[in-house]
C-alpha cells in the first residue's frame, strides 16, 4: 500500500528545484532581542563573534549570572565558535544543574571532558573516566533539530513540504521561547551508507531528529538512534513496527489502530455480521483496530481473509463472503484491487454494506465505476484541524511554500509543535527531549505501544466520509 509520501514520478524540474531551494533555507533567523531579555541577546552575539580578548571578557562576565537554559542555548553553539569560553560556560552550567537531572548533569559532564579533561577529571574524579568512555554525542543540542531527508529526486518535493511544516510547529509561541534551529541531511535515495553517515553527523549536534519519508530509510535511522540514545520521529513512514525498535523512536498518527476503530464507530456496525478482506501490503493494524471496535459496538466478526497484493479477481472470496451472510465488508487494498472487487460484488448481487480506506476515495476511481461506490464509507489517513487552526496553518504555509498546507506540512507541523512543547517545558538535552516526548504518547494500548505522539490539539478529527452520488460526504463525528 502506498503511504502519503508516495512518490510523484516525473516531477516537474522547477518543483524540484523549489524544493532544493527550501532545504537550502537556514534555520530560524538569530534570536530578537526582546525574546528573553537583552542581555542573553547580546551574549550570544558576541558568542557568534571570533574568539578575542574583548569578546571573551565580555562572556565570562555575563555567565557570572546566566540562569541554566540561556548557558545552555548558547552552548548549542560548537566549539570553533566558542572557543575558550566554551569551559567556563559548560562549568558553570554543571553548576547550575541539580542533581536530580542526572542525564542533563552526564551530558555536561562528557563535554566537560571533551574540552578539558584534566579540570573535568579535577572537578568529578572516576566519574569523569566513566562518562568519556560512554557513547555520548558531546555536542548534541536541545536546539538544534536534525532533519534527515532525501534533498533530491522524487520525494524531494515533499521533504521541502516536511521541513517547513516542522519550522512552523517549532517556531516558539511566546517571545519568551528559545528558538530552535533546523538542519537537514540528505539521506539520498535508498542510499544505505549515506544514510549512516547523515544519522553519525546529524546525531554529533542534534538534540532530536526527524525523518525519514519511506519505511527503510527510517528503519536504518531508529536503529541508529536507539544506539546513540537520541530521540528519532518518524512524520509518516508506512511501518508502524519503527515504534517499537527503541523507547526513544516516536512516530506521528494516526496511528492504523486509531482509523479502524473511527471507522467502525462512524458505520453503525451494531448486531452486524462483519468480514474483513484485506491485502497483503495491508497495514494489519487498521484491521484490527477496526474489528476490535466492531465488536465493543456490538458486531460479529464472521469471516476474516487476506489475499494477494495485485489479484484481479475476487470470485473465491465474495462467494465465502456470501455464504458467511456478511452485511458490512472492511476492506484495505489498492484501488486498483477495489474495482475489481466492487465488480464482484456487483456481478454476484452481493448486498452488503463496504468500508475501508482513502482507496475507495471516489476521485480515485474512472467515471464509469464510481456508480459501485455508492454507500461506501471510508475513514482518512490524516488528522483534520479545527478550522481556526487550520487556517493559520493555512497561512503559515503559503508564507513558506506558496501554497495551502498539505497533510505533508500539517505531519511536519505536528512534529515542530510536540518539539517545541519539549523546549517550553524545559528539556535541554536529548534524553530530557525524548523524556518530554514520551508524555505526549498517546494513551491507547496499541499507539502507546508503538509511542504515536498525541496531536496535542483539542478538536483534531479523523474524517469518515460517506460516498453519495458520486461525491465523499463527511459523515459527522460522533
Amino acid at each position: 500500500m502506498p503511504g502519503p509520501f508516495a512518490p510523484r514520478a516525473g516531477a516537474a524540474p522547477a518543483l524540484a528545484a523549489l524544493a532544493i531551494m527550501l532545504l537550502s533555507i537556514p534555520g530560524p533567523a538569530p534570536w530578537p532581542a526582546a525574546a528573553a531579555g537583552s542581555a542573553l541577546a547580546n551574549a550570544d552575539g558576541w558568542a557568534a563573534q571570533p574568539p578575542g580578548r574583548e569578546r571573551d571578557h565580555i562572556l565570562l562576565g555575563w555567565i557570572a549570572n546566566a540562569p541554566l537554559p540561556e548557558l545552555m542555548w548558547v552552548l548549542r553553539r560548537s566549539p570553533q565558535e566558542l572557543g575558550p569560553v566554551e569551559a567556563p560556560i559548560v562549568d558553570r552550567a554543571l553548576d547550575r544543574t541539580p542533581v536530580a537531572r542526572a542525564e542533563l548533569r552526564r551530558a555536561l559532564l562528557a563535554r566537560h571532558v571533551a574540552v578539558t579533561s584534566a579540570r573535568a577529571r579535577k572537578r568529578e574524579g572516576r566519574l569523569a573516566d566513566v562518562v568519556a568512555a560512554a557513547p555520548i554525542p558531546v555536542h548534541a543540542s536541545a536546539f538544534r533539530v536534525g532533519m534527515l531527508l532525501p534533498v533530491a529526486g522524487d520525494y524531494a518535493d515533499y521533504a521541502a513540504t516536511l521541513r517547513a511544516g516542522v519550522e512552523a510547529g517549532l517556531a516558539p509561541h511566546t517571545a519568551a521561547g528559545f528558538p530552535a534551529e533546523v538542519t537537514v541531511w540528505n539521506t539520498g535515495q535508498n542510499d544505505a551508507p549515506r544514510i549512516a553517515a547523515a544519522l553519525d553527523s546529524a546525531v554529533d549536534r542534534c538534540g532530536v531528529l526527524v525523518g525519514e519519508l519511506t519505511s527503510a530509510p527510517t528503519e536504518i535511522l531508529a536503529s541508529g538512534a536507539r544506539v546513540y540514545g537520541t530521540p528519532l520521529i518518524s512524520p509518516a513512514a508506512a511501518n508502524e513496527n519503527i515504534g517499537l525498535m527503541g523507547p526513544n523512536v516516536f512516530q506521528i498518527g494516526p496511528s492504523g489502530a486509531e482509523r479502524g476503530e473511527r471507522l467502525a464507530h462512524g458505520t453503525a456496525l451494531a448486531d452486524k455480521r462483519v468480514g474483513l478482506l484485506v491485502s497483503s501490503d495491508s497495514n494489519p493494524a487498521f484491521a484490527q483496530g477496526f474489528a476490535d471496535a466492531a465488536v465493543l459496538d456490538g458486531a460479529t466478526v464472521v469471516s476474516r481473509a487476506t489475499y494477494a497484493a495485485g489479484v484481479v479477481s475476487f470470485r473465491t472470496e465474495v462467494r465465502d463472503l456470501i455464504a458467511k451472510k456478511v452485511e458490512v465488508l472492511f476492506w484495505d487494498g489498492d484501488a486498483r484491487e477495489a474495482d475489481a472487487l466492487l465488480r464482484q460484488l456487483a456481478h454476484d448481487r452481493a448486498s452488503m454494506r463496504i468500508c475501508g480506506g482513502p482507496a475507495l476515495a471516489p476521485e480515485g476511481h474512472h467515471a464509469e465505476t464510481q456508480f459501485l461506490l455508492e454507500g461506501v464509507q471510508y475513514v482518512g489517513e490524516d488528522w483534520t484541524l479545527p478550522e481556526a487552526l487550520r487556517a493559520a496553518i493555512d497561512s503559515a504555509s503559503t508564507a513558506r511554500t506558496g501554497a495551502a498546507a498539505t497533510p505533508v506540512f500539517v505531519r511536519g507541523w505536528i512534529t515542530g509543535n510536540a518539539l517545541r512543547a519539549a523546549l517550553d517545558a524545559g528539556a535541554l538535552c536529548p534524553a530530557e527531549i525524548a523524556a518530554e516526548l514520551r508524555q505526549r504518547v498517546t494513551k491507547d494500548a496499541y499507539a502507546e505501544s508503538h509511542r504515536f505522539l498525541d496531536p496535542g490539539v483539542p478538536g483534531c478529527e479523523l474524517p469518515v466520509f460517506r460516498v453519495t452520488r458520486g461525491v465523499a460526504v463527511r459523515v459527522a463525528q460522533e
